[in-house]
């Protein structure tokens, strides 16, 4: 018994002493295919300067850059733009300290390859430096991770709490730090995240902004750069901005209960169906209020290859182009190039819902769009016939609107219409006059819809109701054509 307990022992001391020999080279790898990643993201550029490995543990440096010129290129029409985007620094060292395995020392504790600290190096940043001494911080944020032994690796990012005042205007900033964590696995590609960014509020000379907590969680299983299975979730509570424009005469802005929802899963072997949802409890702007504002989009049956070669061209088009109008040509260019690998899959858009009511005005709306692809020898050339992808579509959409929108949103912008026309005419109006006016010329403009059936009339108010099929148009149920 004693020769078995013996042995054992002995072999927890060749874990322990070898087993560093080996892990330190695996948690070397570990940092360069983080690198790696990290030069595949646009507008960033990372590399290992230094490196010492020691038999329990490594230090090092990384050096993340971020591309300004490819923003830059894209703000070449703005100069002032421009000029300011020229100016920010160009890279911010990470210290980076290893702890080889098996045994790690983190939480008293532990079992993995490595377990690697980042924290940002701001020695040769002295504006930083103050900044950190002057808020009582030890760093900007700390990122922590355990590369597991069987390919799960848990993470962890905070960002310590601070207070901090301008002491030349009075401004104030207070941060309630953040803190994120969960865990990949190199074997799944399985991505678990959840984590908080705690309230942040701001006040000057113009105004203030009060952030309430921004609350992450997700669970994703990570195909490539474009594709993600699974489910993700970003809340905020509120956002307050309070712009002081002069005494008395304060403007008040609002988002209360903003959600965004991802969903990813696959509808065939080849493709993905990927789903966003944006929903606003609230919103508020002066004497304007929107509520239960929800925008749903779906889009099915999406080429995973050609999801991939999209992200790689368009890397490319951002580094390269010169300003927007010449990157909006390039991606229409990219667009053609790909677009027969999409067709091919018989992509479709589907909007459930997009909807909202503004001071008790319901407007709601929605539509599918469906390419059939199956069976067609489609080539470049027909991506520019109009007709051939008409044939192919099936198109349903559908809205609807009430008399209390139209009297609040189309009455407000004819009137704004009406306004300016009288200033460049130097007339004048009472604002009665040109709201009377204004909804005299909104009745007029529906009943003409009305009568040329493009809109029918209910008893709430108004709807239209459109489809296209196999090249046939319909409007409101009967045919219908635009030329």
């Amino acid at each position: 018994m004693k020769k078995i307990v013996l042995g054992i022992f002995c072999l927890l001391l060749l874990v322990l002493f070898v087993g560093s020999f080996v892990t330190g080279p695996v948690a070397h790898s570990a940092i360069e295919q983080q690198i790696a990643k990290i030069n595949r993201m646009p507008g960033y550029q990372a590399e290992l300067v230094e490196y010492s490995e020691n038999w329990r543990t490594a230090q090092g440096k990384v050096r993340v850059g971020f591309d300004w010129g490819l923003y830059a290129n894209m703000s070449a029409d703005d100069p002032q733009l421009q000029k300011k985007i020229q100016q920010m620094p160009s890279s911010l060292l990470l210290d980076v300290q290893v702890n080889h395995g098996p045994v790690l020392p983190q939480d008293g504790f532990g079992i993995g390859v490595a377990y690697i600290e980042m924290r940002p190096d701001v020695s040769n940043y002295p504006q930083l430096q103050a900044f950190q001494q002057k808020v009582d911080i030890d760093a900007l944020f700390t990122y922590q991770a355990t590369v597991g032994l069987l390919g799960r690796s848990p993470f962890a990012f905070t960002s310590p709490a601070f207070d901090w005042i301008n002491e030349e205007n009075g401004g104030t900033l207070s941060y309630g730090g953040a803190r994120f964590s969960g865990s990949y696995d190199a074997r799944s590609h399985n991505l678990i995240m959840n984590g908080a960014l705690a309230p942040l509020s701001f006040a000057g000379e113009k105004g203030a902004v009060q952030v309430s907590a921004i609350e992450l969680s997700g669970d994703l299983e990570l195909v490539n750069d474009m594709v993600s299975l699974g489910e993700m979730t970003m809340t905020l509570a509120n956002i307050t901005v309070n712009e002081r424009q002069s005494v008395g005469n304060d403007s008040l802005a609002s988002v209360n209960d903003l959600v965004v929802r991802y969903s990813g899963s696959r509808d065939g072997d080849n493709t993905v169906k990927m789903a966003v949802q944006y929903g606003i409890g609230e919103l508020l702007a002066g004497d304007e209020q929107l509520a239960d504002m929800n925008v749903q989009i779906v889009f099915e049956r999406l080429g995973v290859d050609a999801l991939q070669k999209y992200y790689d061209q368009l890397i490319g088009l951002y580094q390269n182009a010169e300003g927007v109008s010449d990157l909006q040509q390039r991606q229409l260019a990219m667009m053609s190039e790909l677009g027969l690998e999409f067709l091919k899959y018989s992509p479709a858009m589907h909007i459930p819902d997009i909807s909202f009511t503004m001071n008790d005005g319901r407007f709601s709306a929605n539509a599918r769009v469906d390419f059939d692809g199956q069976g067609a020898e489609i080539v470049a050339a027909d991506l520019a016939n109009p007709l051939m992808l008409m044939a192919r579509l099936k198109i349903v959409a559908a809205l609807s609107f009430d008399q209390q929108l139209l009297e609040t949103l189309g009455v407000k912008i004819l009137a704004d219409q009406i306004s300016a026309q009288l200033v460049s005419q130097n007339q004048q109006m009472s604002e009665d006059e040109v709201n009377e006016l204004a909804k005299s010329q909104l009745q007029m403009a529906l009943t003409q819809q009305v009568d040329q059936g493009i809109i029918v009339s209910t008893s709430e108010g108004y709807r239209a109701a459109f489809s296209l099929e196999k090249g046939a148009m319909q409007l409101n149920g009967k045919p219908f054509s635009p030329f």
